[in-house]
């Protein structure tokens, strides 16, 4: 049986915990390049507790543009959750 199949990523993750280099370049090429996380507000962590939401934040760096002054940029993003299996019917989603 093929060995990806036989202990899955969750295996390979976990043998990669014990040697740290390795498990950073494993990050850095599944993931990208680590991104500084950024504080959030308590009550923002709040509101989206009550709402079963998750709430991350981080910091995008970029190289600074020679004709434009720099500018702060905020993105959101939403996943909605999944209630019923891929399975299924779109409509039934």
């Amino acid at each position: 049986m093929n060995p990806w199949e036989e202990n899955g990523l969750d295996q390979f993750s976990e043998t990669l915990e014990s040697d740290s280099y390795g498990l950073e370049a494993f990050c850095r090429l599944f993931y990208g390049k680590r991104l500084d996380v950024l504080s959030i507000p308590e009550d923002a962590y709040q509101t989206a507790e009550r709402l079963d939401l998750k709430l991350k934040a981080y910091r995008f760096p970029s190289v600074p543009e020679q004709l434009r002054s720099p500018r702060l940029i905020r993105i959101g993003a939403i996943q909605n959750k999944l209630v019923l299996p891929t399975s299924r019917p779109v409509a039934d989603q």
